[in-house]
């Protein structure tokens, strides 16, 4: 962590471990990290706490009526969580202890239940009765009954989705219509001056959301099924240009060749087969990295639950 964002922290009492951060805060249990990759949400902070609907209600418009620059807010089954940000590091550690401050002090006005009761069920927590686990790389104390609710229901969930059937034909379909959507937008770019990695981003969107939308499971043969197909109707598109180009310059020569003749005639000429080569590179460099970049975030976004341990 960086050494001035651990001195912030250790001062409020928090041990430190690399980039995470744990400890109480105004009697709050609260988990920290910090990711400087990210552009986003830089420094996370998990508030562990029981709240009514009500009062998730109030704290929530309380936050939203506070207005703070770089301030992302989420409830989760656990608590609060945070995501902080600022221009640079140095002016998000300067506001932090204001932030903080805000953080507690609206829970504890709004009647959050603090880290003596189990933040899922609301219920006193005793040495008996509690377990500290980890949940999602956040350590959160809560009732061993939870525990184990919790468990049933992740196991049950688990084990429904590996008993569904793949339909892997059917979800075939649904990334063949978004490839084919990214190809369409693939092409007007092109026709406007533009390769870029946008249709590829489309093509993968579009693809996993009508692979799922045709009932194919979302698992690692969807991203495989959709990053193919999404590759396929990338360098098809570059295809379809080049052979419609071809058709046209024959058709203009009064020529009675098909699409396909002409472009094979094209693609004698040295200056025609150039473009042809330098276009499907970058089509293929560009698709590359969007594609990449999405199985990346799909990746991660298709993990199953783990039980709690």
């Amino acid at each position: 962590m960086n050494k001035k964002f651990s001195e912030l922290f250790s001062g409020y009492g928090m041990s430190i471990n690399g980039n995470y951060g744990y400890g109480l805060i105004k009697g709050y249990e609260t988990n920290v990290v910090i990711r400087m990759f990210d552009n986003v949400s830089p420094l996370t902070l998990h508030v562990s706490c029981y709240t009514t609907p009500e009062q998730t209600r109030a704290i929530e418009q309380t936050f939203l009526r506070a207005s703070l620059k770089f301030f992302r807010f989420a409830f989760t089954d656990f608590g609060v969580s945070f995501g902080l940000n600022d221009i640079t590091a140095g002016k998000l550690i300067k506001r932090m202890p204001s932030i903080l401050n805000q953080i507690f002090s609206t829970l504890a006005d709004n009647g959050a239940l603090d880290s003596k009761y189990c933040p899922v069920c609301g219920n006193e927590l005793t040495v008996e009765n509690s377990k500290k686990t980890k949940v999602d790389g956040f350590s959160i104390q809560m009732d061993q009954a939870c525990i184990s609710a919790l468990n049933n229901s992740i196991n049950a969930e688990n084990k429904d989705f590996e008993e569904a059937p793949n339909n892997y034909v059917n979800g075939f379909f649904g990334a063949m219509l978004g490839g084919f959507i990214g190809a369409i937008i693939a092409i007007g770019l092109y026709m406007i001056g533009f390769v870029s990695s946008i249709s590829a981003f489309v093509a993968v969107l579009t693809g996993v959301f009508f692979y799922k939308k045709f009932h194919g499971k979302p698992n690692m043969m969807m991203i495989a099924i959709v990053a193919l197909t999404t590759l396929a109707w990338m360098v098809g598109s570059v295809f379809i240009i080049y052979i419609s180009v071809a058709y046209m310059a024959v058709q203009e020569a009064n020529m009675t060749l098909t699409a396909l003749e002409g472009f094979k005639l094209l693609m004698q000429d040295s200056e025609f087969a150039g473009f042809f080569s330098s276009d499907l590179s970058m089509t293929l460099l560009f698709s590359l990295l969007g594609i990449g970049y999405q199985t990346y975030a799909l990746t991660k976004a298709i993990k199953r639950k783990k039980a709690i341990q």
